[in-house]
């Protein structure tokens, strides 16, 4: 059972890819104790897919899909953005980072080295493309992802703390 990690074909691969990133949101909508994040809708998948293809498109990305005997079972979704740092009233400094959208893996498939090797083939990508940092986020209260992430090396950054409103309850 080989594991070919290889570019996205919107003909071919985009119902297993909607199938992908609806089973993350589920995933999702139960670690979010906030409930911020979307619920599916009937259109979810195609739309946020949609979404992400144009970022993809816009901003230098790529997408690589995992496939077993012909089934597509996860994918990862990245971006290269360029950013300016102010580095003084005239002088700006261009630089860039890799921003991985999406990385998900079908709910049977998890847990046996997938999400590893999609990751491996976006940071090459990003690589090539010579970005200075990379990034990923993750839902805090989704603690296999976090430590999936910094088991690879990344470390927290930036971080949301979250209060609710009083008076605020459905």
């Amino acid at each position: 059972m080989d594991t070919i990690i290889r570019d996205y074909n919107d003909d071919t691969d985009r119902s297993a890819v909607i199938a992908c990133l609806e089973e993350l949101q589920e995933h999702l909508l139960g670690c979010d104790r906030w409930e911020m994040i979307q619920p599916l809708y009937p259109e979810f998948g195609n739309s946020y897919l949609d979404h992400l293809l144009g970022r993809v498109q816009r901003e230098s990305g790529k997408v690589f899909v995992a496939e077993i005997d012909g089934e597509v079972v996860g994918c990862v979704i990245g971006v290269k953005r360029i950013l300016a740092t102010k580095m003084g009233a005239s002088d700006c400094k261009e630089h860039s980072d890799g921003l991985t959208l999406e990385l998900s893996i079908r709910k049977e498939w998890r847990r046996q080295n997938i999400g590893a090797k999609l990751l491996d083939a976006m940071e090459t990508h990003y690589r090539e493309a010579g970005v200075d940092v990379i990034k990923v986020g993750a839902v805090a209260s989704n603690l296999d992802a976090c430590k999936f992430y910094e088991k690879r090396g990344y470390e927290p950054w930036f971080v949301y703390f979250l209060k609710r409103e009083e008076g605020e309850e459905d």
